[in-house]
């Protein structure tokens, strides 16, 4: 882990955003005076934790996970992995769309899994990936 990167990487999107560190706190439910003490490198976030600042901040979860490293390069296929199959799942289990539908994750590539999952969100207008 890196903490002073994390920590001033942290600092910096919580002053871009023009937050007190109260307000960035609250928006992410936890402590100010925990998000004052990952800001200072002096305590660990937990990928939880790096989750709900990633959504205050509006950046992605892997940059954080990346910058505190919790997540490597294979970490992130894996990961994406992951995140197509529970996709797929989703889709797989709405009635009105899986009706006939016979097949398994195991069964196709990630290429058709994302072909079936992007004709899936513009079909509902919902984003899975």
């Amino acid at each position: 882990m890196k903490p002073l990167e994390l920590a001033q990487q942290l600092s910096a999107m919580r002053a871009a955003s023009k937050l007190s560190t109260r307000e960035a706190a609250k928006l992410a439910q936890i402590s100010h005076t925990y998000l004052w003490q990952l800001e200072q490198g002096g305590r660990t976030p937990s990928a939880r934790v790096l989750d709900k600042l990633a959504g205050v901040y509006a950046v992605p979860t892997e940059h954080l996970m990346r910058i505190a490293g919790i997540l490597t390069d294979i970490d992130k296929s894996d990961a994406a992995r992951i995140m197509l199959n529970k996709a797929l799942e989703l889709v797989m289990a709405d009635p009105d769309f899986a009706t006939g539908t016979y097949i398994t994750p195991e069964e196709i590539t990630d290429d058709v899994k994302r072909l079936v999952i992007r004709a899936y969100e513009q079909v509902t207008g919902k984003k899975l990936l």
